[in-house]
C-alpha cells in the first residue's frame, strides 16, 4: 500500500512537471496550468513555446504574463488555444520593466455562444505605467503577430486593452456569428476613473498623431513630446492585419484610447468609435489610413459604416472603400450627447458638446468642456476639426454617402436637438482636405520587425522543476462596455 501511495504521489510530480526547457526554450504540453507554471519559471526574455495542437482551456483564474517574454507556436495556425469561458478573462497580460511581451502565431479562440449578450472579454492586455511619463517600464509594450482572434458565437471583443502603446501585425479579427458581431479588441483605458488630472491615459494632453508635430498647433505626435514620453507608444497600431465581419463596432475606441488602423483590409466591418456619451472619457482620437474596405456580405449581415464616429478627433485618409450598404454612408458622425441622458454628457443644448466630433485639447485654452460645462472634464477645449482625404472606390470621395450624419433614437432630451445642429461641415471636419503638416508615422512600426520572425526553437529535454504555487486572481475592472450605444 505505502508503495501503491509513493508511486502515484510521484506520477502525480511528473504530470504536475510536464512542461520541458532547453536553455531559454521552455515548452509547455498546452495546459493553462502547465503553461502558467512555465512562466512562473522562466527568466524575463525566455520564450514560452507551444506544440502543434489545439488545446481548451478553463482556468479558474487568468494564465498571467507580467514580464518579458515571447509565447509563440513555431509556425502560423498550427496552435489554437480555445475557450468557452464568458465569465472574467482567459489571459492576464502587463507588460513589465524588463521588456516586451510578444506573442506570434497563435490562435485565439471562443467557442462560447452567448446569444447576443456582451460579456467579459478573452484577454486583458495592459502595460506598467508606474512613476509617470517616460518612467521605467513605459517603454516595453505587448505586441502581436501573426495571430488569429475569432470570437466565435460570443458576442464580445476578444480583448479589453486597458493602455495605449499595443502593437498588432499581421493578425486576423474575425467572427463566426451569421448575422452580427462585435470583432477585434476593445480599447478603454480608464483604470484610472473618470478624473482627468495627472494620470497618463487621461484625455487631457497633446494629440499624438503621426510621426512628428504638424502645423495645427495642438499634435506634438508620436514622440517623446507625448502623454506616454515615448516616441512610437503613445498610440495603439493595428496594421497589416484583416479585420471581418464586425457589423456592430469593430476595434471599439473608448475611453482615452488612441487607436491607429493601417495598412489593413476590412470586410464587412465597421470601425467604431465611442465618444463621451456613454464612458466616462471617450476616445481621444483614431487615424484609418491605407487600408482597403470590402463589402463581401455586409448587405445580408447589417453592415454599417466603414468608419463610424461618436467624437473627437479623427483622420480617414487614402482607403479604398467599397460601398459598405445601398443606404449606408462610408463615414458615419454622430452627436449622441444632445439626444442622451445616460453616460457623462446629459443633455448638451450648445455647441460645441463636450468632445464632440472635431473638439480636441489645448495647454493654450482656459475653455471649458461643453454645453451645459461638464466641470469634470477641466478646461482646454479647442478645435480639433476631422480630416477625410484620398479615399477612393465605389464608396470613397464621389458616392452620394461619402459621409453623412445620424441620429441617437429616441430623443431622450426632449430638446429637439439632432446631430446636425452640432456637426458641420467646412468647421468640424474637411473633406478632401489633408490635416496640415500630419505625416505618417513610421511603417511598419519600428518594434514588430524583431517580432515577425519565430524564435528558432532546438529540441527541448525533460527537466525538473518546483511545483507550481497557486496564481492569484488579479481583480479586473468591470463593467465593460462592449456593445454599440450601450
Amino acid at each position: 500500500m505505502l508503495f501503491v501511495t509513493y508511486f502515484l504521489l510521484l506520477l502525480s510530480c511528473i504530470i504536475a512537471q510536464a512542461f520541458t526547457h532547453t536553455g531559454n526554450i521552455y515548452t509547455s504540453n498546452g495546459s493553462s496550468s502547465d503553461t502558467q507554471a512555465a512562466i512562473n519559471a522562466a527568466p524575463g526574455g525566455s520564450t514560452i513555446l507551444f506544440n502543434p495542437g489545439t488545446y481548451n482551456w478553463s482556468p479558474s483564474s487568468p494564465v498571467v504574463v507580467h514580464k518579458s517574454l515571447t509565447l509563440e507556436a513555431k509556425t502560423a495556425g498550427t496552435v489554437t488555444i480555445q475557450s468557452n469561458l464568458l465569465n472574467g478573462f482567459l489571459w492576464d497580460i502587463k507588460s513589465g520593466k524588463n521588456g516586451d511581451i510578444r506573442f506570434n502565431n497563435l490562435n485565439f479562440v471562443q467557442t462560447a455562444n452567448n446569444q447576443g449578450s456582451s460579456s467579459a472579454a478573452y484577454m486583458t492586455i495592459d502595460r506598467t505605467d508606474m512613476g509617470g511619463p517616460g518612467s521605467p517600464g513605459t517603454q516595453y509594450t505587448v505586441i502581436f503577430t501573426h495571430c488569429l482572434f475569432q470570437s466565435g458565437q460570443a458576442y464580445n471583443y476578444m480583448g479589453f486593452a486597458q493602455a495605449n502603446g499595443l502593437i498588432f501585425s499581421h493578425c486576423t479579427f474575425d467572427t463566426q456569428i451569421s448575422s452580427y458581431g462585435l470583432v477585434g479588441i476593445s480599447f478603454a483605458c480608464s483604470k484610472y476613473g473618470i478624473y482627468e488630472a495627472g494620470g497618463r491615459n487621461y484625455w487631457n494632453t497633446p494629440d499624438t498623431m503621426g510621426l512628428k508635430a504638424d502645423r495645427t498647433g495642438l499634435n506634438v505626435g508620436d514622440t517623446a513630446k507625448g502623454w506616454d514620453g515615448v516616441a512610437g507608444l503613445n498610440d495603439t497600431y493595428i496594421e497589416d492585419s484583416t479585420i471581418s465581419n464586425g457589423t456592430s463596432g469593430a476595434m471599439n475606441g473608448d475611453d482615452n484610447s488612441r487607436i491607429v488602423i493601417r495598412h489593413c483590409t476590412i470586410i464587412d466591418a465597421s470601425l467604431f468609435s465611442h465618444g463621451q456619451d456613454t464612458g466616462p472619457s471617450g476616445n481621444r482620437h483614431y487615424e484609418v489610413y491605407n487600408c482597403t474596405m470590402k463589402n463581401v456580405n455586409g448587405m445580408a449581415r447589417g453592415a454599417q459604416h466603414w468608419w463610424g464616429a461618436r467624437g473627437a478627433v479623427y483622420i480617414v485618409a487614402n482607403n479604398v472603400m467599397d460601398i459598405p450598404n445601398s443606404d449606408k454612408s462610408s463615414i458615419d458622425m454622430q452627436c449622441q450627447q444632445c439626444r442622451r441622458k445616460s453616460g457623462q454628457t446629459i443633455c448638451q443644448t450648445g455647441y460645441p458638446a463636450a468632445r464632440q466630433v472635431g473638439m480636441g485639447w489645448s495647454a493654450n485654452s482656459n475653455a471649458p468642456s461643453g454645453n451645459p460645462v461638464l466641470t469634470q472634464n477641466g478646461t482646454g477645449a479647442a478645435f480639433d476639426p476631422c480630416y477625410f482625404w484620398g479615399n477612393t472606390g465605389p464608396g470613397g470621395n464621389g458616392y452620394k454617402l461619402y459621409w453623412g450624419v445620424s441620429d441617437y433614437n429616441p430623443d431622450e432630451c426632449g430638446n429637439g436637438k439632432t446631430t446636425g445642429d452640432f456637426v458641420h461641415k467646412d468647421r468640424d471636419f474637411f473633406v478632401e482636405v489633408q490635416r496640415p503638416g500630419w505625416v505618417p508615422y513610421t511603417y511598419p512600426h519600428p518594434k514588430v520587425a524583431s517580432s515577425i520572425v519565430p524564435t528558432p526553437t532546438p529540441t527541448p529535454a525533460p527537466i525538473r522543476k518546483r511545483p507550481r504555487g497557486r496564481v492569484s486572481r488579479k481583480a479586473m475592472e468591470t463593467g465593460l462596455r462592449f456593445v454599440d450605444g450601450a
